[in-house]
């Protein structure tokens, strides 16, 4: 007997026309415009396809939820806010974005200020807020909260993303590339991402037989700035102890990256491999185009708005409970093998 195929998704859509899944729902909502061209590309693949879109709900009385994140400029929030702006108009809740900064003390300052919102479900997506400050303001203020982490907190709803074994299958693919010095850049060591991104490098490289020395570790904050600084600082090692291959905490820790080394007159990848995390929009056109993490970061958006709604219609128990969404290692142009001097130190 045939088995039957799986509903086809707008990831499938995205997928097909080779467009974001924030451009698919644009085209099938019509929240903004697009050109005609792509507009019927769209249009095109969703008839092929057969992805049938999903209704909106209608409300007598329009709900207003929130969206804390640490950074509305950054790219990766971007696609969450997309995903969960269009789910909120699916299900006819008002969405109300807030910026919380990326300092831990200042993100439970701004969680404190909402208390005066009157709002009726709160989303937070990958805060450094304790997980007891989250328990205590969903109880005082007898509101559902789903929030997005790498550790699910039992009496909150959790959208988790596989970070672990993303890390894994990253770095033994740079192993079997015969890189053999790979360097580390990641956020602040207290964030939960740092720590376990940390953990598997560390982890994979050992049961290599190899090790993470200090030299080719360091932390900042994941921008551009700072990480092309780290990586003058790598270059600036002997070449017998200068990394063949690097992973950034980010894609813009791993752009970061690419112009330093650029910069210093060498080749990506021929001299040295970059790796980031998050497959932002960019992270195609960058030059060369970027080997990254691709993270779901619509889906986590998307799905963060219809866990919350079905928690505030009682259609699942408030209490614990998370969703597990997996990581993909997209392989572009910013990667390759190393080369047989940089593994003799030459």
């Amino acid at each position: 007997m045939e088995k039957s195929k799986s509903k086809p998704t707008i990831e499938d859509v995205a997928k097909y026309c080779g467009v974001s899944v924030s451009t698919v729902s644009r085209v099938i909502n019509k929240s903004s415009p697009v050109s005609h061209e792509l507009n019927k590309k769209v249009e095109k693949a969703v008839d092929e396809l057969g992805f049938q879109p999903r209704q909106r709900i209608s409300r007598s009385r329009p709900e207003k939820i929130g969206l804390l994140v640490p950074n509305v400029l950054n790219p990766s929030f971007v696609e969450i806010i997309n995903g969960a702006q269009e789910e909120a108009e699916r299900q006819g809740l008002n969405l109300a974005i807030f910026h919380a900064s990326e300092d831990p003390e200042r993100q439970e300052h701004h969680l404190n200020l909402l208390k005066k919102w009157g709002l009726d479900g709160l989303m937070v997506m990958r805060t450094q807020i304790s997980a007891e400050t989250l328990v205590k303001f969903q109880i005082q203020n007898n509101i559902p909260i789903v929030v997005s982490r790498l550790i699910a907190i039992p009496q909150i709803a959790c959208i988790m993303v596989d970070y672990a074994t993303a890390i894994v299958q990253t770095t033994r693919y740079l192993l079997s590339l015969n890189h053999r010095r790979i360097a580390c850049i990641s956020g602040p060591p207290g964030w939960e991402s740092s720590k376990v991104i940390l953990k598997n490098v560390r982890e994979t490289l050992r049961e290599a037989g190899l090790i993470l020395s200090d030299d080719l570790y360091r932390w900042c904050f994941p921008n551009i700035e700072e990480s092309s600084q780290i990586v003058h600082n790598f270059l600036s090692l002997p070449e017998n102890i200068r990394p063949t291959a690097i992973m950034a905490f980010n894609d813009l820790s791993a752009i970061g990256a690419i112009h330093a080394i650029h910069s210093r007159g060498l080749h990506v990848p021929r001299n040295i491999s970059v790796v980031g995390f998050g497959d932002i929009s960019m992270s195609a056109y960058t030059n060369p185009p970027l080997t990254t993490i691709a993270q779901p970061t619509y889906q986590i958006g998307q799905l963060a708005v219809k866990t919350l709604a079905d928690l505030m219609n009682k259609r699942i128990a408030v209490s614990g409970g998370f969703t597990l969404l997996k990581c993909s290692l997209v392989v572009r142009e910013t990667t390759g093998p190393c080369s047989e001097n940089h593994r003799n130190g030459i």
